[in-house]
């Protein structure tokens, strides 16, 4: 089998920075480095195609890189077509969000709960999210197509406000970040089961810490 693969993409339509450079990438790993002003193509050498891998361009300016998941293709032997990674965060009574890394971003994907398409969610309800990708060929090979994810909403008990003047210090070991806040005041005390008993921290959409504390500081 192969072991090389010619990679070609796109310049940004809508970039307002001058791109640098673009990285592509092979399961997240830079391969190959394009200056931004070359033939958007690369050749990538020495890859396992045996068994599935994501490829990846990333495009580079003086302020960070795009997304891996924004351009992105599956290759390799059982590559996948169907949305990888689907996770749902931020839930509440009547919303959550819902991520996934594309097999193929050049494919639309449509979202659907519980087999329909739907604009809102009710509270206490457990809901199957699906996340298909618009493949007519992997149809026709009857291929899967789509990813699903099963969550159950928050009850209606009324959410509490969020905590206020948030603010991030360098920590004082390297690497480090002290993170406050200003607690919530206006909630009831416990054991009332509408109590704040715990902060969490999130960073890009993970949660990285819960503070049972409520002095606001982590």
């Amino acid at each position: 089998m192969s072991r090389s693969c010619v990679i070609s993409w796109s310049v940004p339509d809508d970039s307002l920075t001058p791109i640098s450079q673009y990285h592509v990438c092979v399961d997240g790993i830079v391969r190959a480095v394009v200056p931004g002003s070359f033939k958007c193509k690369a050749l990538i050498e020495d890859i396992d195609l045996s068994r599935p891998i994501n490829l990846s361009v990333r495009a580079v300016t003086e302020n960070g890189h795009s997304p891996d998941a924004a351009c992105t293709i599956s290759l390799g032997k059982d590559a996948p077509v169907a949305p990888q990674h689907v996770r749902i965060w931020s839930i509440t009574p009547i919303s959550a969000c819902i991520s996934w890394y594309p097999s193929d971003s050049n494919a639309e994907h449509v979202i659907l709960l519980n087999a329909v398409q739907l604009n809102g969610l009710l509270p206490s309800t457990i809901y199957r999210v699906s996340v298909r990708t618009k493949h007519p060929k992997a149809v026709l090979e009857q291929r899967p197509v789509e990813r699903c994810c099963d969550f159950k909403t928050l009850p209606k008990i009324g959410l509490p406000d969020p905590p206020s003047n948030v603010q991030v210090e360098m920590g004082p070991q390297p690497g480090t970040l002290l993170v406050s806040w200003v607690p919530v005041t206006n909630q009831p005390l416990p054991p009332s089961r509408a109590a704040v008993h715990s902060y969490l921290v999130y960073a890009d959409g993970r949660n990285i810490a819960q503070v049972p504390s409520v002095n606001g500081k982590w």
